[in-house]
């Protein structure tokens, strides 16, 4: 509309005020939507969310899904516990002041970590045999999931084993020795067996130390 000049258009639509649609106002005191949010596995169970100030912010929701995992987090991270290990979680997150809540965030998703196995129990009907002067012969029951054998003189360790067997080599003839043996996989070692001891042979004529 023009106060009486001319007015000209080229190539331009034109539509009725009916057809024109207004803007949605800007609210300046709506809080803005959270973003450079971020999602980092930190074990079997939790999985933690940071994300940028917002503008006009009091607090912030978590959701996973349509589900609200937290209201009313007033730092700009938050660490998301009781998940179920090996599994994928998405989360967004919106800003609050008030009654007025943001649009969400960006959907950021991250995979808590596979769950350890437990340790194996203690190896059990732990023998030792003296074979020679100078070799005694463990032996003992396999342990379910374990991967590997210590095998322990007091507290030192004396060497891995894959098998539930070992031939102790080198010592003394006519001496006790006494041994442990542990299993291991990688849930961590178990508790050390019952002792087993032996005595090394005495050669025939040989006054025993």
């Amino acid at each position: 509309k023009t106060n009486g000049g001319a007015l000209c258009l080229d190539n331009v639509k034109l539509v009725t005020d009916s057809q024109l649609t207004p803007e949605t106002p800007v609210d300046p005191t709506a809080p803005t939507t959270p973003d450079n949010v971020k999602a980092v596995a930190f074990s079997e169970s939790t999985i933690k969310l940071t994300w940028n100030a917002s503008e006009n912010t009091l607090s912030y929701n978590i959701y996973k899904g349509e589900d609200v995992v937290a209201t009313s987090v007033t730092e700009t991270s938050y660490m998301v516990e009781g998940l179920e290990a090996g599994t994928n979680y998405c989360f967004t997150v919106t800003a609050v002041n008030g009654d007025k809540e943001s649009a969400k965030s960006s959907e950021v998703c991250a995979t808590t970590f596979e769950a350890k196995p437990e340790a194996p129990a203690a190896p059990s009907n732990l023998k030792a045999e003296a074979l020679t002067e100078s070799t005694i012969k463990l032996t003992w029951d396999a342990v379910e999931g374990a991967n590997v054998y210590y095998v322990y003189q007091g507290i030192i360790k004396l060497v891995t084993v894959a098998e539930p067997t070992h031939l102790v080599t080198g010592l003394q003839a006519g001496k006790e020795y006494c041994f442990t043996v542990t299993a291991v996989n990688d849930g961590g070692e178990s508790a050390k067996s019952e002792s087993a001891c032996a005595t090394t042979l005495v050669e025939e004529g040989v006054e025993k130390p």
